[in-house]
């Protein structure tokens, strides 16, 4: 679901949940008991995360447990199709996945040349950078796009941050901002940001934080970005 509209279908899955209903976010340890019970489930997949509500669950529906993989979505996607006995589907999904992901990082190469490419989430003056998790794993893992040498290193499912200074010295050719409405203001009067040598080249691609932000940890949602990384950083 989407990390800051939790309430609410993600736009760019909206078409295949059809009316379906949003009773919680993966991220939080409880969730919408009535609206759980009102949708009559046959089956009820939860996390480590929501263990103090299982009691309750179970009375509902058969519960299911699975690992919380924290950055791992294709982990998390293969346990979910062997839930279902879906694993040889699941790996041809895969396998078209990474090839449309490779050829459309191959066009962007021919177009663009060897250039880096940063990811970041605007927050509040800082910036959380995409190392080794979400929309950043698309472009360097899945596309086989560059990142800059002196990335800050990730070490667990949180975001490394790094002030504005830090963002000039990472010195990517491309950056990808990910920000709310009230961060893209305050990008508009930092004389600092305007210096910064990929804003000053116009290479910069600045996206929604709803739903960019948490698109990229869902099959679905990664596979759309692919095309929309392609259409930003090809100009």
């Amino acid at each position: 679901m989407d990390s800051y509209e939790t309430n609410k279908v993600p736009s760019y899955i909206e078409n295949k949940l059809g009316d379906a209903k949003v009773v919680g976010h993966s991220m939080m340890e409880t969730m919408d008991i009535e609206g759980i019970l009102a949708a009559e489930p046959d089956l009820i997949i939860m996390a480590p995360r929501q263990e103090k509500i299982y009691d309750q669950l179970k009375e509902i529906a058969p519960v299911v447990m699975l690992e919380d993989k924290s950055n791992d979505w294709e982990a998390k996607f293969k346990d979910v199709a062997k839930l279902f006995d879906q694993e040889e589907q699941a790996q041809k999904w895969l396998d078209d996945y990474y090839s449309k992901a490779k050829k459309l990082g191959e066009e962007i190469k021919s177009s663009n040349g060897e250039q880096t490419y940063l990811t970041v989430l605007a927050s509040s003056g800082q910036f959380m950078v995409f190392t080794e998790g979400g929309i950043g794993t698309v472009l360097k893992e899945d596309m086989g796009l560059q990142q800059p040498k002196n990335m800050p290193k990730q070490d667990s499912i949180t975001l490394p941050t790094v002030t504005m200074e830090g963002l000039t010295e990472i010195d990517a050719d491309h950056i990808i901002v990910i920000a709310t409405e009230s961060d893209k203001a305050d990008l508009e009067k930092s004389t600092v940001w305007k210096e910064i040598r990929a804003v000053k080249e116009g290479n910069v691609t600045i996206l929604d934080a709803s739903p960019y932000f948490s698109q990229a940890y869902n099959p679905i949602g990664r596979e759309l970005l692919l095309q929309s990384i392609k259409d930003e950083v090809v100009k």
